[in-house]
């Protein structure tokens, strides 16, 4: 299925779906990909069409693992962006990232650290 396919199909999964869940295209910068096939899209492209879809529902809590790996520092920058000044009120975001940039969208950090003692 396409972009919008996939989009659509996910915020129709709520009992009572978001009004324009087709925005997320155009704020993640994909919207002239809605017609694709997601397997015909960049590594980036992918990963910003995924957070599009998970948006599209209109999510109390949002859970990345990892949304920026292996992207472009232009990418990152889109969904940094996207995490940090788009997501409704209502929406609590928890991300497993390596990545320092991510944390300065945080209020609260909790550090992992695994240190193997022999």
């Amino acid at each position: 299925a396409s972009v919008q396919r996939n989009i659509l199909l996910a915020a129709n999964l709520k009992n009572s779906p978001p009004k324009n869940p087709l925005k997320w295209l155009e704020i993640l910068g994909i919207d002239s990909l809605k017609h694709k096939k997601p397997s015909k899209l960049s590594g980036g492209q992918q990963q910003r069409a995924a957070i599009a879809r998970a948006l599209a529902k209109a999510p109390s809590l949002l859970l990345l693992d990892e949304p920026t790996s292996g992207l472009d520092d232009s990418n990152t920058e889109i969904i940094t962006h996207v995490l940090a000044n788009k997501l409704p009120h209502h929406t609590t975001c928890l991300i497993a990232t390596h990545d320092s940039r991510l944390l300065t969208l945080s209020d609260d950090i909790i550090h992992f650290n695994s240190s193997v003692s022999s």
